[in-house]
């Protein structure tokens, strides 16, 4: 895609990265048998958190970009970069848990393979450019662990 298309991709390649793990989540869940992708635990862990930890992420980042604040200086009362960025880390950690069990199952599913050392590397950008994640902060999950 294009700059002009989205310019936010040289600024935050972080949320261009977490679009494109998206639209590859959502190809290998259009690839799967019908009655796999009701059924199954992680085409439906996948197919939900594939499309909600690319707009946290860059809820995150366009909630820091106004403040020119690193996160690791974020004031917690203004939280939303935090609870957004939580909840991303949140659903990363949970694909990949669904997607390791589907690979163990099922060796073979090269797109799995991909998708699942492609949801490590994301988290492993998210914490390294917003360090300091906690537990999920959002309310609806306050008392749960992540």
């Amino acid at each position: 895609m294009s700059a002009s298309t989205h310019p936010y991709d040289d600024e935050l390649p972080l949320t261009m990265r977490a679009h494109d793990w998206c639209l590859d989540c959502h190809n290998w869940l259009s690839q799967l048998p019908e009655g796999t992708r009701s059924s199954e635990e992680c085409a439906q862990v996948v197919g939900w958190f594939c499309t909600l930890v690319p707009a946290k992420l860059y809820r995150a980042a366009n909630s820091l970009a106004p403040m020119k604040q690193p996160y690791e200086t974020l004031d917690p009362r203004f939280g939303d970069a935090m609870d957004s960025a939580g909840l991303a880390t949140h659903g990363l950690r949970r694909v990949i848990e669904v997607l390791t069990a589907r690979t163990s199952s099922h060796p073979n599913d090269r797109q799995a393979l991909a998708l699942l050392a492609e949801a490590r590397d994301l988290l492993r950008a998210t914490e390294r450019e917003m360090p300091g994640l906690g537990p999920v902060h959002h309310p609806a999950h306050r008392g749960r662990q992540p």
